[in-house]
């Protein structure tokens, strides 16, 4: 009889994958590092990117800088202002020649069929095809120039939290958007409503370059991890991640998985599904996941996997938020659908069914497990919801293999950067059949 094996994945599991931690990214955001590896795959030409980027900066540097920011509020204002009576004067020459077809030029139901017009038709028709070639021109004029205005602002806030060496945890920024929002209260000058915005851009920008990260995957790096995985029976993965670098594997591999969650929450954009089978493994992702977006209308979980989170309306200009479920579409606020993502915050929001049922599921297979391989995860304490899980569920028998990188393992025996000394503490009645080992994933041996 095979026995239950439970593996759990940390950031450290996605780095040979070339996955930025989140606190990477943003210090590459503020200009706090060297390079701006994962920054060079900027998409410049979306002005959905743009935008968040620019309210992003200027949060940061209103909140955690001595700047005054009231002139780059006043010149993000003045492009907000400039798209607004753009965008009217579009509609209005949109509604002009929609008037203009059904009462003068052609019949829709037969194409090439025009209706009779009158000499004062005819004069009608000639000036507003001369106003529309006009404004045409005009528009395409004013799209390079919006463009350019967005990157010129991004430009200056890059160079002004560059100088201002911006010292930022991330934990610290989530933990205040998530209180503003649960609580509705202001935070600094910003509503709750306005902190909402900040904390889904943000998000964006970390899926973007998460996505980004995951073209051209290695997956030779993960060879000895997928032996141990590929055609063995009652195998569940339990990940802290919100990348997708374990699901491309899985599929580079040809290994089913199923995703535990209830299907009356989620929809996909892809037909194709696991073949269920005694040899799929299970999937528990704990913080949610880049490719799942909810929608603010119905509620559903938006799976997208066949298309590259790049091409969605997440940063494509030319596309609308579309549910894949209850088929609504937002043309305006892009609000409809964003990133369901536990956040790396003090203030997890586990309290929605979705989550619950994906915990509930974590805690029986751990309950059940024989063997529990950690890799990448050095169980910090302020993941206290999972370390409750954990301590209340492994038994005193189940093997625990703990897989950690080379600097992982640092000389002094402290708690607080020493994740070794975290792991006994942890489980102390057990502490006999945990075993450490600082290879990293590529060179771990997968055996307990």
């Amino acid at each position: 009889m095979s026995r239950n094996r439970v593996i759990v994945l940390g950031a450290g599991f996605s780095v040979p994958a070339g996955i930025p931690t989140q606190q990477r990214l943003l210090n590459e955001i503020m200009g706090n590092t060297e390079t701006k590896g994962f920054l060079e795959e900027e998409p410049i030409f979306s002005k959905k990117y743009l935008h968040s980027f620019i309210r992003i900066g200027i949060f940061l540097l209103e909140n955690y800088s001595s700047n005054n920011i009231e002139d780059l509020k006043g010149k993000y204002q003045s492009i907000l202002d400039f798209e607004k009576n753009a965008k009217a004067k579009i509609e209005y020459i949109e509604e002009t020649m929609s008037f203009f077809e059904s009462k003068y030029l052609v019949n829709l139901e037969v194409p090439n069929e025009t209706k009779e017009l009158s000499l004062e038709g005819i004069e009608i028709y000639d000036e507003i095809i001369k106003k529309l070639s006009l404004d045409k021109s005009k528009l395409e004029a004013f799209t390079v120039d919006y463009l350019t205005k967005l990157m010129d602002l991004k430009r200056i806030i890059s160079t002004k939290m560059e100088e201002a060496k911006l010292e930022v945890d991330l934990e610290d920024v989530f933990t205040n958007f998530d209180k503003s929002i649960k609580t509705k209260a202001n935070l600094g000058s910003y509503n709750y409503i306005q902190i909402e915005q900040l904390r889904n851009d943000l998000l964006k920008i970390f899926i973007f370059h998460f996505a980004s990260a995951l073209k051209g995957l290695d997956c030779s790096k993960y060879q000895s991890f997928i032996k141990s995985i590929k055609g063995k029976e009652n195998i569940s993965v339990i990940s802290l991640n919100w990348d997708l670098v374990l699901e491309q594997l899985f599929k580079a591999n040809g290994i089913n998985y199923e995703s535990c969650l209830a299907k009356s929450y989620w929809c996909s954009d892809s037909n194709k599904s696991s073949n269920r089978g005694s040899k799929n493994v299970c999937l528990y992702k704990l913080h949610g996941s880049i490719n799942w977006l909810k929608c603010h209308n119905c509620g559903k979980i938006n799976i997208i996997k066949r298309t590259n989170l790049q091409e969605t309306s997440l940063f494509d200009d030319s596309k609308d938020d579309k549910c894949l479920a209850c088929k609504q579409i937002d043309e305006k606020s892009e609000t409809l659908l964003q990133a369901e993502i536990i956040t790396p915050t003090m203030i997890k929001a586990l309290e929605n069914q979705l989550y619950q049922n994906i915990w509930a599921g974590a805690a029986r297979a751990i309950s059940n497990a024989d063997e529990i391989i950690f890799i990448g995860y050095s169980l910090p304490s302020a993941d206290f919801d999972f370390r409750y899980l954990l301590k209340n569920n492994i038994s005193k028998n189940c093997k625990i293999k703990v897989i950690l990188a080379p600097n992982d393992k640092p000389k002094k025996a402290n708690q607080y950067i020493n994740p070794e000394v975290r792991y006994k503490k942890l489980f102390f009645n057990i502490v006999n059949n945990i075993t450490f080992e600082y290879k990293g994933v590529e060179k771990a041996k997968f055996d307990v």
